[in-house]
């Protein structure tokens, strides 16, 4: 990879990481609107505690993907490719499932705004593109 890219990537990385790692302190801060929202779930019925293990989980894996977007953008290989290949699988299905509270919040703003719905959503799913690229590359070549 030449250094433009290296840079791009770098920017890209850095910007994943702080929302990423805002997204996880927003979870696990009380009063947050999030948190507050599995609160809630969970006072109302405990069975819902599966939304908070898939969203916790998601968190965590996104967490846990910074290293091999890290490592790609370095070109290092760490681990042996089948452990990346299992958690790349493992964040896709949490990903697409544990996000109930943003799906809700999309939803909400839809019923008033549909064009910004679509926007945020659009916006939110481009965002995240690059970053599984990079971590299918890194599992899977």
């Amino acid at each position: 990879m030449n250094n433009k890219n290296k840079f791009i990537w770098g920017f890209y990385f850095a910007l994943f990481t702080l929302i990423v790692f805002k997204k996880a302190a927003a979870f696990l801060t009380p009063g947050t609107p999030i948190h507050l929202y599995f609160y809630i779930l969970y006072i109302f019925d405990w069975a819902f505690i599966i939304n908070y293990f898939f969203n916790f989980t998601s968190i965590l894996l996104n967490l846990i993907h910074l290293f091999p977007l890290g490592f790609f953008i370095l070109d290092k290989k760490i681990f042996k490719p089948i452990l990346w290949k299992y958690l790349f699988v493992m964040r896709i299905v949490f990903d697409l499932n544990g996000n109930s509270y943003e799906i809700f919040a999309i939803t909400s703003i839809f019923r008033d705004d549909p064009w910004t719905a679509a926007f945020i959503l659009l916006r939110t799913i481009m965002f995240y593109i690059p970053s599984y690229i990079a971590c299918y590359y890194y599992a899977f070549k």
